[in-house]
């Protein structure tokens, strides 16, 4: 019986693994599901967070070789979008590029929003608001200041990976690429599908569902659907880009 696909997930900024639990049984057997949990949170509470893209891609590099996987897809959500982007960029350089990567809520690589800012240097009382703007935070946890505490120290660093992005390569991507995202978010202002194509190599698909930022969560069975039926086109894709070279 041959062995599912080893298939990345990375989370939010602010998150873990936890809310993803929901799309790792989604995606069952299909492949074999590892959700990388960023240090500072979780089980690593306490230990030095990532502070830009860059160290977080090694931490994940670290991981992917502490447990010998070899990444067919890389799903990353918001922040997760950013580092996963890298993170493939730096497979390719490797000479062991995934099959299919996945971006979701997140803008093109090298297209900030027109607002950014420096969020981690924000005050406790706007981070807050913030997140109570941004949604997917029970207003309960926003009210009670020890996990206020908590959360905002696991945000900061996030938000600086996110803040202070510059993208690592100006070439299309070659590894094949989906985007998915909600109608209404607000993260995705001023992005057209040109800016997408700009970034990659093959014909990138748009998957758009209704709600916000936050869309995933409570649809995760529409959303491993179109994960594997996406993963099923970079496969075919990878096979004929292979054959081109072959023959050139």
């Amino acid at each position: 019986m041959a062995v599912p696909p080893d298939m990345l997930v990375l989370h939010h900024a602010g998150g873990s693994a936890v809310p993803y639990r929901g799309l790792v049984k989604s995606l069952g057997s299909r492949f074999r599901t590892r959700v990388v949990e960023l240090p500072g949170r979780g089980a690593t509470m306490g230990a030095k967070p990532c502070w830009s893209a860059r160290e977080a891609v090694a931490f994940c590099l670290d991981v992917i070789g502490s447990e010998g996987m070899e990444p067919a897809g890389v799903f990353g959500h918001s922040m997760g979008a950013v580092i996963a982007f890298e993170l493939a960029a730096e497979l390719e350089r490797r000479g062991t590029p995934a099959e299919w990567l996945g971006l979701s809520a997140s803008r093109p690589p090298g297209r900030p929003h027109p607002s950014r800012v420096r969020r981690d240097l924000w005050d406790d009382a706007r981070l807050v608001a913030f997140l109570r703007e941004l949604g997917g935070t029970p207003t309960e946890l926003l009210e009670d200041p020890g996990t206020v505490a908590y959360m905002l120290g696991v945000l900061r660093p996030d938000l600086a990976i996110v803040d202070t992005y510059t993208p690592s390569v100006d070439a299309p991507l070659g590894t094949y690429t989906e985007v998915f995202h909600g109608a209404d978010d607000p993260v995705l202002e001023g992005v057209e599908d040109h800016h997408w194509q700009a970034c990659f190599r093959n014909e990138v698909r748009r998957h758009t569902w209704p709600d916000g930022h936050f869309y995933l969560f409570g649809r995760e069975d529409e959303l491993a659907a179109a994960i594997c039926a996406s993963f099923d086109r970079a496969v075919e894709w990878n096979i004929r880009e292979r054959g081109r070279q072959d023959v050139s």
